[in-house]
């Protein structure tokens, strides 16, 4: 199979269409993929910060239960027996 010298000779882009708005198209994608991933890695660095104070916070707390005595914790205020009335079970007129 042999290829045409027609299209060995042609252009790939011709010199009077729009090459240099295909460039320019080009140019202004680049731009907008550059400020698109500039963003989201800023979005990712505060996302990061946070999760790490809320992860030295956790640690802290942590830290503080385990050196505080477990006699020192609070006591479970005991469960009041109350009769409770079911507002599925009343009708509304």
């Amino acid at each position: 199979m042999t290829v045409p010298s027609v299209l060995l000779q042609a252009d790939t882009i011709p010199e009077d269409s729009g090459g240099p708005y295909v460039i320019a198209a080009y140019l202004v994608f680049l731009v907008i993929a550059v400020v698109y991933l500039s963003i989201m890695a800023q979005r990712l660095r505060k996302v990061s910060k946070q999760a790490d104070e809320i992860e030295a916070r956790l640690d802290a707390r942590d830290a503080a239960q385990a050196a505080a005595p477990a006699a020192a914790a609070p006591a479970q205020p005991p469960v009041a027996d109350v009769e409770r009335s079911d507002a599925r079970d009343e009708v509304v007129s």
